[in-house]
């Protein structure tokens, strides 16, 4: 039995990895600032005029590749927005899918502490890693909930999709970790009815004895 329980503890060790490794992407994309790219329509003249990029994340919005205009200042931000749709999804629902995916990472924090506890008390409770990757399921539930608002209400009039690496990141992060905290519960639970055959068989053990 020492060997099987060597390759869970390993196998409980790769998932961690795993987690991080979705943390990570999840982090560059939260403060990513490429959530919404479009540009400014140019002016019809002069003819070579250029239209001025706009880059918007959840925080700070980035005009001519510079990262200056915090998101917080809206009747300052609201006048480089190029649509009223969008306008309005600025003053109305930014604040609320920032809040909803910061909800998110703050599971993701402490689905980061119950999985040392987990693996911590590997030999004794395993009820550890159902709570890490319970958390590490809800965290990219209300994360996906609040990408989909903040889609809906970017998406805006334009033909081409608006939406740029920032976001994207973030679905893969949302997959990647949902993906994971249901292997981390299917191996609690592997752990789990390993223990209980174990124990199982250490109590018939004296009684087979006996006779």
């Amino acid at each position: 039995m020492v060997k099987p329980q060597r390759n869970m503890r390993s196998l409980a060790w790769l998932l961690l990895l795993s987690f991080f490794f979705g943390y990570v992407i999840y982090m560059v994309s939260y403060v990513g600032n490429d959530w919404y790219v479009v540009p400014v329509e140019p002016f019809p003249y002069p003819p070579d005029n250029q239209s001025t990029p706009i880059r918007m994340g959840l925080f700070w919005m980035c005009v001519q590749s510079h990262c200056l205009y915090d998101l917080k200042v809206d009747y300052i931000i609201v006048r480089y927005l190029p649509y009223k749709e969008i306008q309005y999804a600025s003053q109305n629902y930014r604040a609320v899918c920032m809040s909803i995916i910061s909800v998110g990472m703050v599971l993701l924090c402490l689905a980061l502490g119950a999985y040392f506890l987990f693996l911590s008390g590997f030999n004794f409770s395993h009820l550890m890693g159902f709570v890490t990757g319970g958390l590490q399921l809800v965290s990219s539930i209300v994360t996906m909930i609040g990408v989909i608002i903040y889609g809906v209400k970017f998406r805006g009039p334009t033909i081409n999709n608006p939406f740029g690496w920032s976001l994207w990141l973030m679905v893969a992060a949302i997959l990647w970790l949902a993906a994971n905290g249901i292997l981390v519960i299917l191996l609690t639970i592997v752990i789990c009815a390993r223990k209980r055959r174990k124990e199982g068989e250490d109590f018939n053990t004296p009684l087979q004895a006996s006779f």
